[in-house]
């Protein structure tokens, strides 16, 4: 006979978050979550999955395979769906949403994590949408993935001779055009590895080798070492979230990747100098400049974006760089330079421009891209180099930077406005000398790293940075 009265409260689920569920990785379903939000809303990798990762407090090894699955299946999208395609009785872009993030995860840890077991893969990837979609859809995931797990040592075999960043085939062809096929694989086979983080030593109050120390005390776990090329620059990696980190509050460093700290590196800043950041975003370059020509010297921010530029103050703050004289304005380049007020020493653009050479941390724009982006990106940073070139005095520097490998984004928008510029312009020739290596311009007064540096660890996104001189 049963009696009740024991005390005991029937046993029950936990509250669960709202990732959370009956699977027993966490990884995965923060995973399948951000593929889901890149494709569907267009988010940004990495801001979603900071913010999943904050949300959810995984374990580091938990946060470390979600930052694999979800950098991962991105980079190798294009590869990923050729696999699914022939499985499937409808078009793929016709799948429901989850149901879609959910194969092309599950596929990427089949075909590129040999060591997780087929049986786990298949059934936690099943289970989420069940939970998620419903029963229905869940069989329709179970079929495919079986499918696909049938044949999977030998796409295991084909996954290993492949590099982990996929490209669709317009981008492969218009990057050989313009750096070379040799040049490209070597780039796209080191654009597969786990990124790196930049960071910039506050060099007025740490070294950087100092600032490695630090980190090596506050994150023991870490990876991290010092960078190839830009002055103050230290790369980590699995660092965990560096905002929470006490050097961070103290402002001993900025997050900013090496190749845009080169950028300024080259620009080539002295103390006293009245200058210019335009395209400014968040303020990083901003920030490098305003140390580079000291408090005597005065710096000016523009962006269209004014959000953007309100951080700007708030991280001066942080950096304890009050006394350092910075203003910001939220202008449209495109159309004009409002009341930016010229005779400005040193002007940076740092342009729109495709991004091509930022796919290994952000391979969600080569999902968004078309082959007509290339041009229009052309015509838009023509209209704003023309334009920043009035507030740079007579005998002044204006650089000019984007972040792809594209000669129509580089050399070609150069050659452009120089053509324009009836003469008043002029190639700076002037070799650099950066950590004891002379950095010598090309004919246009450029500058090039990423793929043309040949690093396949840690390496820089793909800069191209061109020097002219005012007549």
């Amino acid at each position: 006979m049963k009696t009740s009265g024991s005390g005991k409260k029937p046993a029950g689920k936990k509250p669960n978050s709202p990732l959370r569920d009956e699977t027993r990785s966490p990884a995965r379903q923060v995973a399948t979550s951000v593929v889901h939000r890149v494709l569907e809303d267009e988010a940004f990798t990495a801001a979603v999955l900071d913010a999943a990762l904050a949300r959810e407090k995984l374990a580091r090894n938990d946060a470390a395979l979600a930052t694999e699955l979800s950098f991962g299946t991105l980079r190798a999208y294009v590869r990923l769906r050729g696999w699914l395609e022939p499985l499937l009785r409808q078009p793929f872009d016709k799948l429901e949403g989850w149901v879609r993030a959910s194969l092309l995860v599950a596929a990427y840890q089949l075909f590129y994590l040999p060591r997780i077991p087929t049986f786990a893969i298949v059934a936690e990837s099943v289970a989420l949408v069940k939970k998620k979609r419903g029963p229905g859809l869940a069989a329709l995931s179970n079929a495919i993935l079986r499918k696909l797990a049938a044949e999977r040592e030998t796409w295991l075999a084909r996954a290993a001779e492949s590099p982990r960043l996929a490209l669709p085939s317009w981008i492969q062809g218009a990057l050989e055009a313009s750096i070379g096929a040799e040049a490209l694989a070597q780039w796209v086979e080191g654009s597969g590895n786990a990124p790196w983080t930049g960071l910039r030593a506050q060099s007025a109050r740490i070294s950087r080798e100092a600032l490695a120390e630090r980190l090596r005390q506050e994150r023991p776990d870490a990876e991290i070492r010092l960078g190839s090329f830009a002055r103050h620059a230290l790369l980590v990696r699995r660092a965990g979230p560096l905002q929470q980190l006490e050097s961070y509050r103290e402002g001993l460093f900025t997050v900013q990747e090496e190749g845009a700290q080169l950028v300024i590196d080259m620009a080539a800043f002295r103390q006293g100098e009245r200058a210019a950041d335009l395209c400014a975003g968040r303020g990083n370059k901003t920030t490098q400049i305003a140390e580079a020509v000291g408090s005597a010297g005065e710096v000016l921010a523009a962006d269209y974006y004014e959000e953007k530029l309100a951080q700007l103050e708030r991280e001066l703050l942080r950096l304890q760089m009050q006394d350092h004289r910075v203003e910001w304005h939220a202008v449209d380049l495109s159309r004009g330079t409002g009341k930016l007020r010229a005779e400005r020493d040193r002007v940076v653009v740092d342009a729109p421009c495709t991004g091509l050479g930022t796919l290994h941390r952000r391979p969600e724009l080569m999902l968004r891209l078309d082959p007509a982006s290339i041009a229009s990106m052309q015509a838009l940073q023509i209209q704003i180099l023309s334009r920043a070139a009035t507030l740079v005095r007579r005998g002044g520097c204006l650089i000019y930077a984007v972040c792809s490998p594209l000669r129509e984004e580089g050399a070609g928008t150069i050659e452009t406005f120089l053509r324009q510029s009836e003469a008043a312009w002029r190639p700076l020739l002037e070799p650099f000398l950066l950590r004891d290596k002379s950095w010598v311009p090309d004919e246009l007064g450029g500058f090039c790293w990423g793929p043309w540096s040949g690093e396949k660890e840690g390496g820089t996104d793909a800069y191209q940075v061109y020097r002219l001189t005012r007549r």
